[in-house]
């Protein structure tokens, strides 16, 4: 009678018994619970990371683009300097340029809270707002919120 080959462990080539720790483990509800588990999360995590990485669609690059010029003086402007406005309609053109006017980029003035001040900020059609007082795209209720913009 022909003996079965000895099964492999973590470790290699390992003996009759390592290999039999390893069937057992396999088996033992708790490993399936856990594996179960890992493969559930392991899915949720990829599919909440492909839906940030879809629902990007170039916009948070334009927006960290267009944020890196910093406030200035700027004879060529009609106002002199390089402020909100300025961010904003180099955003607009920008979104246009890449081809992404499908979402109906305009520009909105909203009024900052605890003062009389208005800032211009770049709103797109499924509720994201482009701020050049923040790294990240927004969104119209957490901007309500927190500032607490007062949207003109």
């Amino acid at each position: 009678m022909a003996r079965s080959p000895t099964p492999l462990s973590f470790h290699g080539f390992g003996g009759r018994r390592a290999g039999w720790r390893l069937t057992t483990l396999r088996y033992h509800p708790g490993f399936r619970v856990g594996a179960v588990f890992g493969v559930v999360v392991g899915f949720l995590l990829a599919a909440y990371l492909l839906t940030f990485a879809m629902a990007d669609d170039g916009v948070s690059r334009i927006n960290r683009e267009a944020n890196r010029v910093r406030p200035h003086l700027d004879a060529a402007l009609p106002d002199g300097v390089y402020d909100c406005e300025d961010y904003a309609w180099a955003k607009i053109t920008a979104l246009w340029s890449a081809g992404l006017g499908a979402l109906d980029p305009r520009a909105v003035v909203v009024r900052i809270p605890g003062s009389a001040q208005l800032h211009m900020v770049v709103e797109l059609k499924d509720g994201r707002i482009l701020d050049n007082r923040y790294g990240r795209v927004q969104t119209r209720a957490g901007l309500e919120k927190w500032p607490g913009y007062v949207f003109l």
